[in-house]
């Protein structure tokens, strides 16, 4: 009840002191915290939405609603591989739950879409345009990046072979037939004052 008035009252740090101390927890402590951690979650306040869900998994590490919650509140700080746990308990439980396996596949692709674009950044600095052509080969391949990631990487590639005068390559990328998100590329090459005419465009 102390930490229930605490919350109302905005006294939210001694609200949760005193719901971490509770050695009771009941139905309705158990539905107290999971509803004020969804609130906070809600405000877009996940630190403290995440210190509910703790206390609740403190008293029960296989609690379905906190480890969701608790995985959604990490994704949206940007803990990924944090959450990526969290959703790794719940599957040990229920290996099929499609929500969950979802929200786990999308959280992997923003990963290797990151480490992706790291790689691809990595390699412009070296210069290395035949890995950074393998990259994209690889990438289109597994399938595992968002469609702007592999656009951002797409045009890294592009504008870092140009910088090396390496226009053949740069133009096979350009009029690649298979790549679906062609006139995005272009926009963004034409944003980077890169010359499409100069690629030879329209010579197909």
């Amino acid at each position: 009840l102390k930490g229930d008035a605490l919350f109302k009252l905005g006294r939210n740090s001694e609200s949760v002191e005193c719901f971490s101390k509770a050695t009771q927890f009941d139905a309705s402590t158990n539905s107290k915290n999971y509803h004020i951690a969804l609130d906070y979650f809600k405000k877009g306040d996940y630190f403290r939405s995440i210190e509910f869900y703790d206390i609740l998994l403190a008293n029960n590490p296989k609690n379905f609603n906190a480890l969701f919650g608790k995985a959604n509140s990490l994704s949206k700080i940007g803990k990924l591989d944090e959450a990526i746990i969290c959703y790794d308990e719940i599957l040990k439980e229920n290996p099929t739950y499609d929500k969950v396996l979802k929200n786990k596949h999308l959280l992997e692709i923003e990963i290797y879409s990151k480490s992706s674009i790291g790689k691809a950044k990595a390699l412009a600095l070296c210069d290395k345009s035949d890995e950074m052509i393998q990259l994209i080969d690889e990438i289109k391949k597994n399938g595992l990046v968002t469609r702007k990631a592999l656009g951002e990487i797409v045009c890294l590639v592009i504008t870092s072979l140009i910088k090396m005068d390496k226009y053949p390559e740069a133009k096979s990328l350009v009029t690649r037939k298979t790549f679906h998100w062609r006139h995005y590329l272009e926009r963004e090459l034409i944003d980077r004052g890169v010359s499409l005419q100069r690629l030879g465009k329209n010579d197909e």
